[in-house]
């Protein structure tokens, strides 16, 4: 599934970025990008369309992430987000998929195949 992928994480905290990045390379997935904060992930803008997932941290009900999450969409890019906050699920588009830390690897795999087929459906 996420064979040959590339990857852009948006993540904070760099321990939880390098856990995501294991999930993923064990699942063989391709290029691997870190971005730190909302702000480097905007400096790659440039780079979008060549992810085909990216993995965006929303500590809380935070505004500029949505707004990412909705630029990477309309470029194509499957997006997850992954936050510490149960109801911020209930607060984002279903086609979105969340995964709430701490997540198992199963969670995350599967939050990415559903990021892909969203990404994959026309708008």
């Amino acid at each position: 599934m996420l064979n040959g992928r590339s990857v852009l994480i948006i993540e904070q905290e760099f321990l939880i970025a390098l856990d995501i990045q294991r999930i993923l390379e064990q699942a063989e997935t391709g290029r691997t990008v870190f971005a730190r904060s909302l702000e480097e992930a905007a400096r790659l803008e440039g780079e979008w369309s060549a992810f085909d997932i990216a993995i965006i941290d929303t500590p809380h009900d935070d505004m500029d992430a949505h707004a990412m999450a909705d630029a990477l969409r309309s470029r194509g890019v499957g997006v997850v987000v992954s936050t510490g906050d149960l109801a911020l699920r209930r607060r984002l588009s279903p086609e979105v998929p969340v995964v709430v830390k701490p997540f198992n690897e199963a969670d995350l795999l599967g939050a990415c195949a559903r990021a892909l087929k969203g990404a994959s459906e026309p708008a």
